[in-house]
C-alpha cells in the first residue's frame, strides 16, 4: 500500500547518506575532474545537495507522489554509481566512512535548527521555547567558535610513540588530544619539544630528538605532555601533565640482525601489522617504505601514518621510514614532516646508524610522474628535489670514513619507496636520472635496496646492465603465458634490490592484490652471522614463508634467497 510519509522519509535518509558518502571521499574523485574539468566534482556535489534539499522539502511539506518517485529513483542511481565506482576501482570504503560521523553531526544540527524555525508547531508557549533554545544554541556556538573554551577537554595520548632512526639520533613522535608541551625522559635526562628558545605548546603532535646512544643504554623512555587549555598573551589555563613509559630494545647484534620491510599499506593495516610480526621479539627494527595511506587530506591521515608505524613497533624498537608518493598528495601533505623522521632541513632523505654495525641510506623520489603531470595541478617540484640527492650521495661518499666505511660497519642498507634499479619499460620514468644516480650509488657497497610502490614482491639481481629489458617469463609467477613485452628496464645498479609489498598471501601475480581481505606479503631479512650472508624470505600475514619466484626466468629460489 502506498505510504507517502515513510517513503519520503526513507528517500530523505537515502539522499543524505549519498551526499555524506560523496563528501567522505570526494577528494579521490580525480577522474571526475581531470578527465573532464576540475569543477566537475563540485558540480556533482551541488547536484547531490539539490537532491537532499528537494527530498527534505518533499518530506516536510505535503508529499507529491510523482516527485517522491523521481527523487527516489535519482537517489538510488546516484548511490549505486558512487558505490559501484569504488568497488570497480578496488577502494576500501570503510576508510572513507570515518568522515561520515562528522558530516552527519553537522547536518543533524542544521536539520534541527531548520525544523525548529520553520516547522515546529506554532503557539505562544512553543514559540517562546523555540526562541530560548535557539538563543542558547547561538550563544554556545559563539562561545565555542570565538574563544579557547573548545580546548577544555581531558588530555590523553592519541598515537605513538614511534622511535625513528635518523643519522645517529632517534626522533620520537607522539600525539595528544590537547595542545600543549611535549617531552621525553630517559634516565635523568629530559628532552623537550622546543624551537628557538620556546617550548612548542600550540600543537598536538610532538617530535623530540634524543641521542641514540643514551636511549640504547637506558632501554626505556617516558613520553610526557602538559596541556595548555586556554592561552592568552600573558596568562594561560594549563592542564595536568600526562606520562607514559615504554620499554625499548636496541638492536641485538649477538644473534645476527633480523628486520622486516613493509610498504604500500594504503590504509589497509591489519595484514601489514601481522606480517611485520614475523620475527616477534627478535625483531631488531622495521623498515616502512612509504604509502601508509592513500592520500594526506587531513590530520586524521597523518595520525594514521603514525598509527601504522606504532603498530609495527609498539614504540619498543626503531622504525626506518621512507616517504611514498601517495604521501605527497592532499591538503595536509606538507605537515608530514612533523609525524615521521626527517633530516635537519625537514626533508625525507638521510643516512642512519643502528647499533655498532648497521648503516643505511634513505632516498626519496617524491612524486612518481614528471612535475607537469596533470594530477599535481602545478604544485609538484620533485625533479629538483631528486637531483639534490645525487649531491647528497656524493657527499656521503666523500665522507665515507665517517659513514659507511666507519669502524664497525658491516651491513649497508638502501631504502627508497620507488626502486632505483629498474623502471617501467613503456614510460621509462626517471630512467636517465636513475642511471646518473647509480653511477654514485654503485660506489657504496650496498647489501640491498628495499622498495615498494609497484605492489609486487620479487628480487632483482645486481648483474643487470644499463638498458637490459626485463620481461616477465616465469609462468609460475605471472600465472600464465608471458606477453613477451618487456615490463621493466634496468638502470645499471650493481646492488641487490627487493620489491617488498603485495596485498596477497602469495608472490604470484595470478592472484590479484586484494586491499580489503587483510592478506599481505612483505619481506623478512636476516644477517646470518655464522654464514655471513643476508637471508631473504617473502612472508605473508599468516607468517608463512612463500616460495620465491624469479619473475624474469623460469626458476624458483626456494623458501630462502641467500645474498652475499
Amino acid at each position: 500500500m502506498w505510504n507517502k510519509k515513510w517513503l519520503s522519509i526513507t528517500n530523505s535518509v537515502l539522499a543524505l547518506f549519498t551526499l555524506m558518502l560523496y563528501l567522505a571521499y570526494h577528494t579521490t574523485m580525480f577522474f571526475l575532474g581531470y578527465y573532464t574539468f576540475p569543477a566537475m566534482p563540485y558540480i556533482v556535489m551541488a547536484v547531490l545537495m539539490t537532491l537532499v534539499v528537494l527530498s527534505l522539502l518533499d518530506t516536510l511539506h505535503k508529499h507529491n507522489k510523482k516527485m517522491t518517485i523521481v527523487l527516489t529513483i535519482s537517489n538510488i542511481i546516484c548511490l549505486g554509481l558512487l558505490i559501484g565506482i569504488y568497488i570497480v576501482s578496488n577502494q576500501q570504503l570503510i576508510v572513507y566512512f570515518r568522515t561520515i560521523p562528522k558530516v552527519l553531526g553537522i547536518y543533524l544540527i542544521i536539520f534541527i535548527i531548520v525544523y525548529l524555525i520553520f516547522y515546529f508547531p506554532k503557539s505562544k508557549y512553543k514559540t517562546k521555547t523555540v526562541s530560548i533554545v535557539l538563543c542558547v544554541v547561538l550563544c554556545v556556538a559563539t562561545l565555542i567558535g570565538f574563544s579557547g573554551i573548545k580546548n577544555l577537554k581531558i588530555n590523553r595520548f592519541e598515537e605513538g610513540a614511534v622511535v625513528y632512526a635518523v643519522e645517529d639520533e632517534y626522533q620520537i613522535v607522539f600525539t595528544t588530544a590537547c595542545k600543549g608541551t611535549g617531552f621525553v625522559k630517559i634516565g635523568d635526562n629530559i628532552y623537550y619539544d622546543e624551537e628557538a628558545g620556546n617550548l612548542v605548546h600550540s600543537e598536538t603532535v610532538h617530535k623530540i630528538t634524543v641521542p641514540q646512544a643514551v636511549l640504547d643504554e637506558n632501554k626505556s623512555y617516558t613520553i610526557g605532555s602538559r596541556s595548555i587549555l586556554i592561552e592568552e598573551a600573558f596568562s594561560a589555563i594549563t592542564g595536568r601533565t600526562i606520562t607514559k613509559e615504554f620499554k625499548f630494545r636496541p638492536i641485538d647484534e649477538t644473534d645476527g640482525i633480523q628486520y622486516y620491510t613493509v610498504a604500500d599499506a594504503h590504509d589497509n593495516f591489519s595484514g601489514v601489522i601481522n606480517a611485520a610480526n614475523y620475527y616477534g621479539d627478535k625483531t631488531d627494527f622495521v623498515v616502512v617504505a612509504g604509502d601508509n595511506v592513500n592520500y594526506v587530506e587531513s590530520t586524521d591521515s597523518l595520525e594514521r601514518i603514525l598509527h601504522l608505524n606504532y603498530e609495527v613497533s609498539k614504540g619498543q624498537i626503531p622504525i626506518v621510514y621512507a616517504r611514498g608518493n601517495h604521501e605527497l598528495n592532499g591538503e595536509s601533505s606538507n605537515e608530514l614532516k612533523e609525524y615521521v623522521g626527517t633530516n635537519e632541513n625537514d626533508e625525507f632523505y638521510f643516512t642512519f646508524n643502528l647499533g655498532e654495525s648497521v648503516w643505511g641510506m634513505v632516498l626519496d623520489m617524491g612524486q612518481n610522474y614528471n612535475d607537469d603531470w596533470y594530477e599535481y595541478y602545478g604544485v609538484a617540484k620533485s625533479e629538483d628535489y631528486r637531483y639534490k640527492q645525487i649531491d647528497f650521495v656524493k657527499d656521503v661518499i666523500a665522507n665515507k670514513e665517517n659513514t659507511y666505511n666507519a669502524e664497525g660497519i658491516e651491513h649497508k642498507i638502501g631504502i627508497s619507496h620507488i626502486n632505483t634499479a629498474i623502471t617501467d619499460y613503456k614510460q621509462k620514468l626517471f630512467y636517465d636520472y636513475f642511471v646518473e644516480l647509480n653511477e654514485s650509488l654503485n660506489q657504496i657497497p650496498l647489501d640491498i635496496m628495499l622498495s615498494g610502490h609497484v605492489h609486487e614482491a620479487f628480487y632483482v639481481p645486481n648483474d643487470y646492465l644499463v638498458g637490459n629489458e626485463l620481461t616477465l617469463e616465469n609462468t609460475d609467477y605471472i600465472g600464465g603465458e608471458s606477453s613477451g613485452i618487456p615490463k621493466y628496464v634496468a638502470t645499471g645498479a650493481n646492488y641487490h634490490s627487493l620489491l617488498c609489498s603485495r596485498h596477497s598471501d602469495i608472490q604470484s601475480l595470478s592472484k590479484k592484490n586484494n586491499f580489503v581481505n587483510g592478506s599481505y606479503l612483505g619481506v623478512a631479512l636476516e644477517y646470518n652471522i655464522d654464514d655471513e650472508v643476508l637471508e631473504v624470505r617473502f612472508t605473508n600475514s599468516k607468517n608463512e614463508i612463500v616460495e620465491a619466484q624469479n619473475p624474469f626466468k623460469q626458476e624458483s629460489y626456494g623458501k630462502v634467497i641467500y645474498l652475499s
